[in-house]
């Protein structure tokens, strides 16, 4: 009993150093955590200005956590907590700054402010080992290996007490309520940010300790070296194995593997800090970080012409905007480390690459809104539609996908700016100033509308220029329901499914039939369960489609297809079963001229049996 109340007390006593050393950091944890709860508990998680109050609390966390480490690193003979109230004035005016710029947009997420995040935790990182000549990277290990043993204790703390919450509600009262989910929560809440965060800063090295003796845990070490840089390498192999694929067949290179060489070779430069300690003692380790830049480079430019490719085609989004300043910044780290610089290097240029995209003029913002404004005046000058800044109806006949870039175009500009930066004037001399008003000058169809949804310009994965969408639907006068013709079939099934989603599961019972609809399956029983007939549905489909290719239809341009009832329904036999499947529309996804997918919502399934 003695030592347990010894060992809690050193715990104790390594927590309150913990806080000694980062009291502000802590005090907005715990604010944090407790305006967390008011919001979910009082104002039922209401989108006000409690929300942003709660963001610029979580962000001040890092913000002090950064200062806090600057004081220590070169203001430590000055008087703490002067320091302190300097740099918790300096935080608070900040976040007032933010938070009447948010009553102004009425937008949480300001990315001026998020953006001090990670600049804070990379100076956290960065400040301790700034004009340390030696063990930089001995450092960085430590800070690692706190951070997991943290995220250890943490997650065991909050499973057992997750464990004695169910089992006292299910002993005691069962009440079915939210209270046990509500206590889970905060009881989570509390752990990462209050107990978490203290566990953390007390375990933290300080920037004048002695690091000379420190020692990874071995456990990390045989992870890295048998886990870690086997499957880099592996992964490495595979992405020169598609280049290669690629040279030979002489396509381009899919817009996918700039994501793919972007996170892996981030994650390599960060395994290429923790392993520096070791290079002199161990060749594996060594021969790694001296080779694995040369081979990550070529795989970086390949990277680069994907995404140049993209831009080329459709202009900068503040998307590829930050992908490409990322893998410049990654080329840097390669450099960098072929050359022999050491860590801080790495730090310096990401916060660099943060200041620039964000803070700067040449900002994601500013500069995808200047690349789009560009694209969209060629396009509507190669249509005819601009000419001397005045805007006219399209009168060319564009496809969906030429009208859907105009869209997406447009509704890009006007979601991250505003319509009047473009000038556009109409015939009377007027500033366009609205999305609506310029769509309308310019006669935007619905079909590019829709067709946009299926083919997303910002998103990189490989698009065929032959990719469009085909609609097919009932001819009807306005406002009509189509009554389906049942004429001849005993008994009738309503099929419904929401949004195109995955196919639904029903079940639909009468004095002498069960029929199951699953998996694309409509399967007839008997009342005695003796199976009559199991008709797949999609080919039925198919084969509508098929047969609406052999017809002569009249394009309607912004719908598609009308075609007759008959037209959208499949007769056919199945053992006694006769049946008849009636829908009444379908969408038809084509790539290169065949068949992708199908898209339709609903269906009408009638059927007899044979006497």
């Amino acid at each position: 009993m003695k030592k347990i109340k010894e060992n809690v007390k050193k715990l104790l006593l390594h927590f309150k150093s913990g806080f000694e050393r980062f009291p502000v950091t802590i005090i907005l944890a715990f604010m944090h955590f407790i305006t967390g709860i008011y919001i979910a508990e009082v104002r039922n998680f209401q989108s006000d200005e409690f929300i942003e109050i709660n963001f610029l609390l979580f962000g001040s966390i890092f913000i002090t956590a950064m200062f806090e480490m600057l004081y220590e690193k070169y203001f430590y003979k000055k008087n703490r907590w002067l320091v302190r109230g300097v740099y918790s004035v300096i935080t608070f005016v900040v976040s007032i700054i933010f938070f009447v710029e948010y009553l102004r947009t009425n937008d949480y997420y300001n990315v001026y402010f998020f953006t001090l995040i990670p600049i804070s935790m990379v100076l956290f990182l960065l400040i301790p080992i700034l004009r340390k000549k030696d063990n930089r990277e001995k450092y960085l290990q430590s800070v690692f290996s706190n951070f997991v043993t943290t995220g250890i204790f943490a997650a065991v703390l909050w499973i057992g007490i997750e464990i004695i919450l169910a089992t006292v509600d299910y002993l005691f009262f069962y009440s079915g309520d939210s209270l046990f989910f509500r206590l889970t929560t905060y009881s989570f809440w509390f752990i990462t940010e209050v107990f978490g965060a203290l566990l953390f800063l007390s375990l933290l090295k300080k920037p004048d300790d002695n690091l000379e003796n420190y020692e990874f845990p071995f456990i990390f070490n045989l992870l890295i070296k048998f886990a870690i840089i086997p499957l880099i390498i592996i992964y490495t192999g595979v992405l020169y194995i598609y280049m290669a694929r690629v040279i030979i067949s002489m396509h381009l290179p899919k817009g996918l593997i700039s994501h793919l060489v972007l996170w892996y070779t981030a994650f390599s430069v960060f395994i290429m800090i923790l392993i520096t300690p070791f290079t002199q003692k161990d060749k594996f380790f060594e021969n790694f970080k001296k080779y694995f830049p040369y081979f990550s480079i070529p795989l970086i430019f390949a990277s680069l012409f994907a995404v140049f490719q993209r831009t080329y085609q459709y202009g900068i989004t503040e998307n590829r905007y930050y992908v490409l300043i990322s893998i410049f910044w990654l080329l840097f780290c390669m450099i960098l480390y072929i050359r022999n610089m050491n860590v801080t290097g790495v730090f310096i240029s990401l916060i660099i690459c943060f200041i620039i995209s964000v803070y700067t003029p040449l900002n994601a913002k500013n500069v995808s809104n200047f690349s789009q404004s560009q694209r969209l005046k060629r396009i509507l000058v190669k249509y005819g539609a601009l000419k001397d800044g005045k805007i006219s109806k399209i009168t060319q006949k564009l496809t969906n996908r030429q009208g859907s870039q105009i869209h997406t175009t447009i509704q890009y500009i006007s979601d991250n700016s505003t319509i009047a930066k473009l000038n556009f004037k109409n015939e009377k001399g007027e500033i366009y100033s609205t999305l609506g008003d310029l769509e309308k000058g310019l006669d935007v169809k619905e079909s590019w509308k829709e067709y946009s949804i299926y083919d997303s310009e910002d998103d990189d994965r490989e698009k065929d220029d032959e990719h469009k969408i085909v609609t097919y639907k009932i001819k009807n006068s306005e406002n009509a329901e189509i009554i389906s013709d049942i004429a001849g079939y005993d008994n009738f099934v309503s099929y419904r499914k929401v949004d195109n989603i995955d196919p639904v599961d029903q079940e639909n019972e009468s004095e002498k039939y069960k029929i199951t609809i699953k998996n694309k399956i409509i399967t007839i029983n008997s009342k005695d369960g003796t199976e009559l007939a199991k008709i797949n549905y999609e080919e039925a489909v198919q084969q509508i489609v098929s047969k609406l290719k052999t017809l002569k239809l009249q394009d309607t341009t912004d719908t598609g297809y009308e075609v007759s009832q008959k037209d959208l329904e499949y007769i056919g036999k199945a053992g006694k079963i006769n049946y008849k499947i009636s829908l009444r529309s379908i969408n038809e996804e084509t790539v290169d001229g065949k068949t992708k997918d199908l898209y339709y919502d609903e269906f009408d399934f009638m059927f007899s049996e044979k006497k």
